[in-house]
């Protein structure tokens, strides 16, 4: 880890923010959706001062926060009234019956709830970031709180999901919590996904979890330097595959000097597989003194068996099973041979 609390893997990271005076202040983090206006300039937000929330007890200041007005909550009841309408005079129409549904009452309850819906009156949201933190408040009818909050570089957990409509869902969660939010709320504020983003960047190269949904949302993959977990897993078991299989080749090696210097012949032993038939070249990956071999080269007694043949162009007679005696050469030839 560097001074500027960079993963020494990761040197073209931006840096960590200070968790008290928030510097520096995170660069624009991708994917960025959002309204890119000033606070003071967006109509559907609440900038009261009462409205401000306090940060998590023994954390930073707050940095960036986001709440709704009434004006958007007006907006979102209307918008989903209007399209309940739609919808509505939609099917009358394709019945046959012109706009005759508006003649009951029940259709226009139905556009009344569907406004109340959207509009979600007496409930808000209220969402907040500091340096290395983000938090998300809940609130019904000024009676019940709900407050959720995670540490943005200690993350273990990045997802995306979908809801009907296609709403993606961010799921950011570390060792003790979870916070669940619609993505576009994480971006009501440019200052505020900024220091977000900034975070998920440190905690995916620390090793945090990613699906494939949050890969491709939050434009991970066009970052410098970062790998999903599974290839970084890949990256370091490659090599560690190749020193094994390296060793089990001298491992061989040595086995066949030691027998040439006690004045064996083991070419003598050797078969070559090719002249085995199926049933003998599975008896052979069935027999115990061959399973680590297999193992060392990422086989199993299941593989396909020109993969063996392959990678065992010869093998010890005294693993290759005598096709009239060998009890899997029965039971195998009677399912019709190899499935593999």
């Amino acid at each position: 880890m560097t001074a500027e609390g960079v993963p020494m893997e990761f040197p073209n990271l931006p840096s960590r923010p200070d968790p008290q005076s928030g510097e520096p202040f995170p660069p624009a983090g991708r994917a960025f959706r959002g309204p890119d206006v000033l606070p003071e300039e967006d109509r559907y937000r609440d900038l009261r001062v009462s409205a401000k929330p306090d940060p998590p007890s023994g954390l930073g200041p707050v940095l960036a926060w986001h709440r709704g007005n009434a004006r958007r909550k007006v907006l979102a009841g209307a918008v989903l009234a209007g399209m309940t309408a739609a919808g509505l005079s939609l099917v009358s129409l394709a019945q046959g019956d012109g706009l005759g549904i508006w003649t009951f009452w029940f259709t226009w309850l139905l556009v009344v709830v569907a406004a109340l819906i959207g509009a979600r009156p007496g409930t808000y949201e209220v969402d907040a970031a500091g340096a290395d933190w983000f938090q998300r408040e809940k609130v019904w009818f000024r009676l019940v709180r709900q407050k959720e909050f995670v540490n943005l570089y200690e993350l273990t957990r990045i997802d995306v999901g979908y809801r009907t409509g296609g709403t993606r869902i961010l799921v950011l969660s570390d060792v003790l919590s979870t916070v669940r939010a619609p993505l576009m709320d994480f971006q009501m504020d440019r200052r505020m996904w900024d220091l977000v983003y900034n975070g998920i960047l440190h905690s995916v190269a620390g090793g945090a979890r990613v699906n494939r949904n949050a890969w491709r949302e939050l434009e991970l993959d066009q970052v410098d330097g970062l790998s999903t977990r599974e290839g970084t897993v890949q990256q370091f078991l490659e090599p560690d595959r190749r020193a094994r299989r390296t060793e089990a080749q001298e491992l061989l090696a040595e086995k066949r000097q030691e027998a040439e210097e006690r004045g064996d012949s083991p070419l003598e032993k050797l078969i070559p597989t090719a002249t085995l038939s199926d049933e003998q070249v599975r008896g052979v990956m069935r027999d115990q003194r061959m399973r680590w071999l297999l193992e060392t080269f990422d086989l199993s007694p299941d593989s396909s068996i020109e993969l063996v043949r392959q990678k065992f162009p010869e093998v010890n007679k005294h693993t290759v099973p005598d096709e009239t005696s060998s009890p899997n050469a029965v039971d195998e030839s009677s399912d019709g041979g190899d499935h593999s």
